[in-house]
């Protein structure tokens, strides 16, 4: 029973991954549009672009996970969006290299995964 426990907790936390990473690129496609057509600080940027990846975690939270362990689950999932977004925007737009902004990044990403996560499954259970 372990091993199918683990297998759910896999999927589950694989699924919220992708679904947060699918809604974080077509935010900031969006956010890419619209802040094109009108001139917006970098202070602005970076600001919004950390909402985005909230926003990105809670959707992937809210429609990948399920049943128990919900901050668990959800701590992993920012934990894991967290860096491949910062891999894949590093590789787009500067160098790969270890800073304060990784870290901080790491631990307020993994941080709203585990509000994200536990609001997720307790919100599944009144349904």
């Amino acid at each position: 029973m372990q091993s199918e426990e683990r297998k759910n907790f896999f999927m589950q936390t694989l699924k919220a991954v992708i679904i947060s990473y699918i809604t974080v690129l077509v935010l900031v496609l969006i956010f890419a549009l619209i802040a094109n057509k009108a001139f917006l600080g970098e202070r602005v940027m970076k600001i919004v672009n950390q909402i985005l990846k909230m926003l990105a975690i809670f959707f992937g939270c809210i429609f990948g996970l399920k049943g128990d362990k919900g901050y668990i689950k959800g701590g992993v999932v920012g934990l894991i969006f967290a860096i491949i977004t910062y891999i894949t925007f590093a590789l787009i737009g500067s160098p790969i290299k270890f800073s304060a902004k990784l870290i901080f990044d790491l631990l307020i990403l993994t941080a709203w995964g585990l509000v994200s996560g536990s609001l997720a499954v307790n919100l599944r259970k009144k349904e």
